[in-house]
C-alpha cells in the first residue's frame, strides 16, 4: 500500500495539538464557532405463504375499511382547513433549512482555511464586553416577543384557554420577530469574530457545495418515496400490505443510507479539500477526487475503515463528555431555579422571577452551548486533520501549511 489511515492518526494528534496550544480562549471559541457551524467539523419473504400478508381488503374486515375511510377522511378535511396554516410552515421550515445548509457550506472552507493556513491568534479587545452586550440584548428582545404568552399562561389556567386567547397572525408574528432576531444576531456575532472576510473569500465554493448538496437531497428524496410512497397509498386505500416488500424496501432503505453517508464522507472528506485547494466547483472536484480513488482503491478502503473506527471512538468519548457537561448545566439550572422559589416565597412578584428567570435560562443555555464546544472542539480538529491528511497522501496536494 502507498500509505495506511491508520499510522496518520498519531500525527493528526500531534496537529491538532500544535493548532490548538498554547491555550487561547478567544481562539478557542472563534474556532469552535467555526467548527460547530461547519458541521464538524450522513430479502423479504416472497412466497405465497398467507403469513407474509397483512390484508386490510374491505371484504375481509369492513370494519377495519370504515377505520381507513374515518381516518383518510378526517386528513382531508383537516388539510382543507389548515392546508395553507401548514404549507406556510413547512415553506418558511424548508427555506430557513436551506439557509442553513448554505452557511455550513460556506463554513465548511472556513473550517479547512483555519487549520490549513496560518494566520493571528485572535486577539481582538473588548470582544467579552461586546459579546454579553449581545446575549442580554437579545434576552431582553426575546422576553419581549414571549410576554404575551408569559401572560396568558397566567391569566387562563387551561391550555384551551391560551390556545384560545393567542390569536395565529400573533404567533406568526412572533415567529417572523424570532428569525429577524436570530439572523441580526448572527450577522453581528460573525463581526465580532472578524468572519465577514473569509465569508466572503470562500462564499463561491460554499454556493457550488450547498447545490450539489441539494441534488443529492432531491435523489433521497426520490429513492424514500419510491421506496415507502407505494406503502403508504396501499395502507390508506386499504387495498392490502405484505411484509415481504415491506422488509425488502427497509433493507434497501438502510442500504441506501448507508451508501449515502458514504457520499456525504466522501464529500466533507475529499472533494471540499480539492475544491479549496485548486478553487473548483464540486462536480470538477467530484471527478478528479474520484480519479485519484480509482487509482488507490486499497488505500481508500483501509481509509474508510479507520475512518470508522475512529468515528465510533470519538462519538463515545464525546457523547461521555457532552453528559458530564449538561448534568453540570442540570445542576446549576436546578440551583437557580432554587433560589428563584426562594424569591418567591420572601414576596417577590412572579412576573419580575419570570423575565429574570428567562434572561438567566438564555444565559445557562448559551454557556453550556459554549462549554459543549470548547469541550468538543479538539475532537473535531483532529478528526478534520485525519481527513486531511488522508486527501494529501490520496491527492499528492501539499495542503496543510502549518
Amino acid at each position: 500500500m502507498k500509505w495506511n489511515a491508520f499510522n496518520l492518526i498519531s500525527p493528526s494528534i500531534e496537529k491538532a495539538k500544535k493548532r490548538l496550544f498554547p491555550f487561547n480562549f478567544k481562539e478557542w471559541f472563534r474556532l469552535a464557532f467555526i467548527s460547530g457551524m461547519s458541521g464538524g467539523g450522513s430479502g423479504g419473504n416472497s412466497g405465497g405463504s398467507g403469513n407474509s400478508n397483512i390484508n386490510y381488503s374491505p371484504n375481509k374486515d369492513a370494519l377495519n375499511q370504515t377505520g381507513m375511510n374515518n381516518i383518510t377522511g378526517n386528513a382531508i378535511e383537516g388539510f382543507k382547513q389548515y392546508g395553507g396554516i401548514i404549507g406556510g410552515f413547512v415553506f418558511v421550515f424548508l427555506i430557513i433549512l436551506a439557509i442553513f445548509s448554505y452557511i455550513q457550506s460556506v463554513f465548511s472552507f472556513i473550517f479547512v482555511e483555519e487549520v490549513v493556513e496560518k494566520r493571528p491568534i485572535f486577539k481582538k479587545k473588548g470582544f467579552w464586553k461586546k459579546f454579553i452586550l449581545l446575549i442580554v440584548v437579545s434576552s431582553l428582545i426575546e422576553v419581549g416577543l414571549f410576554s404575551r404568552y408569559i401572560l396568558y399562561i397566567f391569566q387562563n389556567k387551561s391550555l384551551e384557554g391560551i390556545v384560545r386567547a393567542i390569536s395565529i397572525p400573533y404567533i406568526v408574528g412572533t415567529i417572523v420577530g424570532m428569525i429577524v432576531l436570530w439572523i441580526a444576531v448572527f450577522i453581528i456575532f460573525l463581526y465580532l469574530l472578524d468572519i465577514p472576510k473569509q465569508f466572503k473569500k470562500n462564499n463561491s465554493k460554499g454556493i457550488s457545495l450547498f447545490l450539489f448538496k441539494v441534488g443529492i437531497t432531491i435523489l433521497w428524496l426520490l429513492v424514500l418515496a419510491l421506496l415507502v410512497g407505494p406503502h403508504v397509498y396501499f395502507y390508506f386505500s386499504g387495498t392490502g400490505l405484505n411484509i415481504g416488500t415491506i422488509s425488502l424496501s427497509v433493507i434497501l432503505l438502510i442500504a441506501f443510507a448507508i451508501f449515502m453517508w458514504f457520499v456525504v464522507m466522501f464529500l466533507y472528506d475529499f472533494v471540499v479539500p480539492y475544491m479549496y485547494s485548486k478553487e473548483v466547483p464540486a462536480l470538477l472536484g467530484l471527478k478528479m477526487v474520484w480519479r485519484n480513488i480509482r487509482k488507490n482503491k486499497v488505500e481508500t478502503l483501509v481509509y474508510w475503515l479507520a475512518r470508522l473506527v475512529v468515528g465510533v471512538i470519538l462519538v463515545i468519548i464525546v457523547f461521555i463528555v457532552l453528559i458530564a457537561v449538561m448534568a453540570l448545566g442540570a445542576l446549576i439550572g436546578g440551583l437557580l431555579f432554587l433560589m428563584g422559589y426562594g424569591l418567591y416565597q420572601v414576596g417577590i412578584g412572579m412576573s419580575i422571577l419570570i423575565g429574570i428567570g428567562v434572561i438567566l435560562l438564555i444565559i445557562l443555555l448559551v454557556v453550556i452551548g459554549i462549554g459543549m464546544s470548547l469541550v468538543i472542539l479538539p475532537f473535531g480538529v483532529f478528526s478534520k486533520y485525519f481527513g486531511l491528511l488522508n486527501f494529501e497522501k490520496l491527492t499528492q496536494i501539499k495542503i496543510i501549511k502549518r
